[in-house]
């Protein structure tokens, strides 16, 4: 708790240079060609009791507005931050995750300008398309945001993946019992395989072999049937199982979030060029600098959700700075933390 009678100021230059690292970099490595200029905030905020700071960041014109502010353990957090949407990666994204939530492969076109920032309680709206699903019918939808550039869309109707894949006459008898082939279930783990970096995973050829049990027994009483898959170099374990009056699904205690790092590294980079070549002095091009980055030697990581992986940029003369990727969620969200935040 904060005491009122004790005056809480934060300096607008700290706030700035913390906003700049952890929102405005990542915004520019994962946009390319989308101008990210330094944030601006007060000259001093004060945050005693539930006081709020107010900043902004200029993103190809338009205002991003990022609060400053206290958790409920009293620790300084950036709140409220909007949604940038850039079309195209953003469409791509809302494909990706609806074709991993309804196994079948998806367009998606959205409304409205190219580049534009979106306010946490507003939306954009999509044109969909799955060519390949007659039963999904809805042609619009809309994505809500997700962190600092992220949409969420869900579909009113449709078979869900695993209905897609094993059949609704297996996923509704699951509740008496039910036995089918274990190759009926790798084609479904190779259809979601790495949740919502399962397209990543296809893109970089990382999406190795899977292997399930000949046969396949579920029921409410029944033990999991374990599954893996290989992952670049790592293997997951899927364990599907059946609660009783719930549905048939993975059992997610026993997963891990999926990190490609083939992209998050390419990500990185270019936020530390972001930083160190001219972005933080409002330079709209960005000075080039060769910048390395050290995340280990795979090119798949597993870890658990609000976990962090250990990397390193090092530029000029073995200049470095540690930074860690630090996932937020199960869905592989993620940030760039320097190693002294």
């Amino acid at each position: 708790m904060h005491d009122a009678t004790h005056p809480e100021l934060l300096s607008g230059k700290d706030a700035s240079a913390w906003i700049d690292r952890e929102v405005g970099d990542l915004l520019a490595g994962r946009h390319p060609g989308v101008t990210v200029l330094p944030s601006k905030c007060p000259f001093l905020m004060n945050l005693t009791g539930h006081g709020v700071g107010h900043c902004t960041i200029l993103v190809d014109g338009d205002e991003l507005h990022v609060d400053v502010g206290h958790d409920s353990d009293g620790i300084e957090e950036l709140q409220h931050v909007d949604t940038l949407f850039v079309k195209r990666d953003a469409e791509r994204a809302i494909a990706d995750d609806l074709a991993f939530e309804y196994g079948t492969r998806f367009t998606a076109r959205c409304d409205g300008s190219d580049v534009r920032v979106i306010a946490s309680d507003d939306h954009v709206t999509c044109a969909i398309d799955a060519p390949d699903a007659p039963d999904i019918v809805a042609n619009r939808v809309d994505a809500t945001p997700k962190g600092y550039d992220e949409f969420l869309a869900a579909l009113p109707s449709g078979a869900t993946a695993v209905e897609r894949f094993l059949g609704r006459e297996i996923t509704a008898a699951v509740h008496g019992g039910v036995t089918f082939p274990g190759l009926r279930m790798e084609r479904y783990l190779r259809a979601i395989a790495g949740g919502y970096q399962h397209e990543a995973l296809l893109r970089h050829g990382l999406l190795g072999d899977v292997h399930c049990p000949a046969q396949v027994t579920l029921s409410p009483s029944s033990a999991p049937t374990r599954c893996t898959a290989r992952l670049g170099r790592q293997t997951e374990h899927y364990d599907l199982h059946v609660a009783y009056g719930g549905p048939l699904e993975f059992d997610d205690t026993k997963q891990h979030v999926v990190v490609v790092l083939a992209d998050v590294r390419e990500v990185a980079r270019r936020a530390f060029e972001h930083r160190l070549g001219g972005g933080l002095r409002g330079h709209r091009v960005a000075v080039r600098i060769a910048i390395r980055i050290d995340c280990g030697h795979d090119d798949v990581v597993l870890v658990e959700a609000g976990g962090n992986v250990p990397c390193a940029a090092t530029w000029y003369r073995n200049d470095s700075q540690g930074f860690s990727i630090h996932v937020n969620d199960s869905n592989g969200s993620y940030t760039l933390l320097d190693d002294f935040d």
